[in-house]
């Protein structure tokens, strides 16, 4: 031992004299050689964690420097935290560390520590790097700890259980173990702590109260199961735990585990039928202020009426039946709250009176929507639809005051005999658009579609004009839709002709083919329209919308090769192939700004920007061989004048007399109605019970707490009072108590 502690201190002595004998020159630090141990704090060293008495790790050197760097490497003895000093041997890159190691430029080489430490603590020393240049002494920490106990856990789900609706819960966690070495072990679980989780995901301490579970004595490589019992859980919720596995020797093994606690369903049912049980003690006690008898009976012989009135209306009727039914709605729900006491005499009467002003203002509604939607053009019914939907409005609103009544009777009575007006109006305008129209296609030179429509159209304008200057209104319409017949037939005809003739300017043969199938298929279906006009005038527009779209992007297209047509041109000089390129460059916004006309509907002024850019074109071009044909001017009229719907508008069709209403007696309010309020009561206790478990607490895995049981209560009464007066009536006329109509 002495010859080690001798040789050990003449190390020390080498290690301090070394670095004068082979300092580098003053004023040259860059030839001192830099290693680094890799992995070493600048202060803290290398630490190494290790579990066992026996180790080895290895560690690398890493040369910074530029030239191979000669090293020797020395490992002091480690020290324990008694300060007693243990051995530890090491070798470089595999051999022993007696001679010095040549280090690559930028290299590394490998430092394998091997020792064996004889407890479980914390052990020192220093490793040594000897070179050349400056001494580097890096600090050396080993601890050692237990091995970690070689069990896993199997199966440990999310626990589910029942809280008590008084006092602590508690929960059984079963698992199962096995031992993974291959040893014979003793395990001893137990449940380290237990926090509550909020629906925020927030933890806080919960208390409970772990009972010890007995050790388990695993055979090597074998499982078992366990379970372990928590008690003292404070209510429902959810639980988040550790779950700890313990040996004697051994690093112990956390596990983490869930519970959730809910109460049992029939806490759910009693505080739902608490919720009804309080509504219906707040019937009880409103019913101590009924509405005088005359008023109930009032209210049932008007919803009598009303029930009648919806059998007399049409079936498609549907606005109609929409405010009848809320009408009835109101009426029923008059009866039914007059009958329970819920009203007091004047809120009984207010809303009868409201009732009956709605009663009379149906008719008159009625008739006149039927006439306003009969209205032609539709720009027409805008105003006369919203004073219909004020009146709508009021008809399905709760009670409104007797001036508001009268104020929509009035407004109703006026209204025909300004739709009148109104359609004449149109209907000259009308008139006057599409002649104006006929006269500018009539005055066109060498316009064929100018002759017709003077030959075709123009009589039937001028007969309608003058039937309307003689107020003959019915037979002005009938004559204005002859013309608008012949109008739409002449511009289908027109359109036609325009696609029958030789691909134009950048369509092929089949493209021109395709687009000329969809546009005369279009024409077909406006010609074919003989009764209904508005659809012809529907079906014209789409197809010229198509053929125009068509042959102003297959005009873009071509832009690029007319431009190539120009420079092959050998009749123009390089200036003027030059600006009739340029000018056929600015054809491509406008023909965007033509796609864009079409794009919002304006078809006329689509037409007048593409028959511009036409004319810019052939300028363009003129002296030029092109490849295809220019298309020649679009003679296609804008059919949106013409397109008016304008029948007679006369005044509302009276309404026929109705039929003979017969009144059934009224019954009285016997005392069999509170024993009825609370059969129905119970049977609206087991329905809401039975659906607030599915709807509440089935779907909530931590039911539980004040905020369930006032939710609970909530759906209880909150149900009640919406279901008990329509259930409450439909058994006051299954049992003949009333009648309800």
């Amino acid at each position: 031992m002495w010859l080690y502690r001798l040789s050990q201190a003449l190390l020390l002595l080498t290690l301090t004299l070394g670095p004068l004998a082979t300092a580098a020159p003053p004023g040259d630090p860059g030839l001192a050689p830099a290693l680094e141990l890799q992995g070493a704090a600048p202060f803290e060293g290398v630490k190494l964690a290790v579990t066992g008495a026996e180790f080895q790790r290895e560690l690398h050197i890493q040369s910074t420097f530029s030239m191979p760097v000669s090293v020797k490497i020395v490992v002091t003895p480690l020290r324990d935290e008694a300060g007693r000093l243990w051995d530890i041997t090491w070798e470089v890159e595999g051999k022993p560390p007696e001679p010095p190691v040549v280090v690559t430029p930028f290299g590394n080489i490998a430092l394998t520590l091997k020792g064996r430490l004889p407890a479980d603590g914390t052990y020192t020393g220093d490793i040594l790097l000897l070179s050349t240049g400056e001494p580097s002494r890096t600090r050396l920490v080993i601890t050692r700890g237990p091995a970690p106990l070689p069990v896993k856990v199997l199966e440990l789900k999310p626990v589910q259980g029942t809280a008590e609706a008084f006092g602590s819960s508690s929960v059984q966690v079963r698992l199962s173990v096995q031992e993974t070495s291959g040893e014979a072990l003793v395990v001893t679980p137990t449940v380290l702590e237990l926090s509550r989780v909020t629906r925020g995901q927030l933890e806080f301490q919960a208390p409970f109260v772990p009972l010890a579970a007995p050790p388990l004595k695993l055979a090597g490589g074998a499982s078992l199961p366990t379970t372990l019992t928590v008690e003292g859980l404070d209510g429902a919720g959810e639980y988040k735990g550790t779950l700890r596995l313990a040996s004697s020797t051994l690093q112990p093994v956390d596990q983490v585990f869930h519970v959730f606690l809910k109460e049992g369903w029939w806490v759910a049912f009693g505080w739902i039928c608490a919720g009804i049980a309080v509504s219906l003690l707040f019937r009880w006690l409103v019913q101590s202020v009924r509405p005088r008898l005359e008023t109930q009976r009032a209210a049932l012989l008007l919803r009598q009426e009303l029930g009648l009135e919806a059998q007399a209306l049409e079936p498609q009727d549907t606005p109609g039946h929409r405010v009848l039914a809320g009408m009835l709605g109101e009426a029923d729900l008059l009866v039914m709250r007059s009958g329970a006491g819920a009203l007091k005499a004047q809120e009984a009467q207010a809303g009868l009176d409201a009732l009956q002003g709605k009663r009379s203002l149906f008719p008159l509604w009625l008739a006149i929507r039927r006439q306003v939607q009969a209205l032609r053009p539709a720009s027409l019914r805008a105003p006369f639809q919203e004073s219909l939907t004020q009146v709508e409005n009021l008809l399905t609103g709760t009670a409104p005051a007797p001036a508001v009544i009268d104020a929509a009777l009035k407004t109703l009575e006026k209204m025909p005999e300004e739709m009148t007006q109104a359609a004449r109006g149109a209907l000259r305008q009308a008139l006057e658009a599409l002649d104006t129209e006929v006269k500018v296609r009539r005055d066109l030179p060498a316009s064929r579609l100018g002759r017709r429509l003077g030959a075709e159209v123009a009589p039937e304008l001028e007969k309608a004009q003058a039937l309307l200057a003689e107020n003959q209104a019915a037979e002005a319409f009938t004559a204005y839709d002859r013309a608008r017949e012949s109008y739409v037939e002449l511009l289908a005809e027109e359109l036609a002709s325009q696609v029958r003739g030789n691909p134009p300017l950048g369509f092929s043969t089949n493209d021109w083919e395709e687009l000329r199938g969809r546009v005369l298929a279009g024409l077909e279906a406006a010609r074919g329209q003989k009764v209904n006009l508005d659809a012809a005038f529907e079906a014209y527009p789409r197809a010229h919308r198509l053929f125009l779209t068509g042959i102003t992007r297959a005009l873009s297209n071509a832009l690029d090769e007319l431009k190539k047509d120009v420079d092959r041109s050998t009749e123009l000089s390089p200036s003027q192939r030059t600006e009739r390129k340029e000018r056929i460059g600015k054809l491509e916004p406008l023909l965007q700004a033509v796609l864009e006309k079409i794009r919002l509907g304006q078809l006329s002024e689509a037409v007048t920007q593409y028959d511009a850019a036409l004319t810019e074109l052939r300028q363009a071009t003129l002296g030029v061989k092109i490849r295809g044909q220019v298309t020649e001017r679009l003679a296609l009229a804008e059919a949106s004048p013409a397109a008016l719907e304008l029948p007679l508008a006369g005044r509302p069709t009276p309404l026929g007399a109705a039929k003979d209403r017969t009144r059934a007696p009224l019954g009285s309010v016997t005392s069999w109605r509170r024993m009825s309020d609370v059969g129905i009561s119970a049977f609206l206790a087991l329905l809401a019970g039975i659906l607030g478990v599915l709807a509440l607490w089935q779907t909530d895995a931590t039911w539980g707490g004040w905020t369930a049981h006032a939710t609970a209560l909530l759906w209880g009464l909150g149900l009640h009072q919406a279901a008990f007066s329509t259930v409450a009536g439909l058994a006051d006329s299954l049992l003949g108590k009333k009648e309800l109509a």
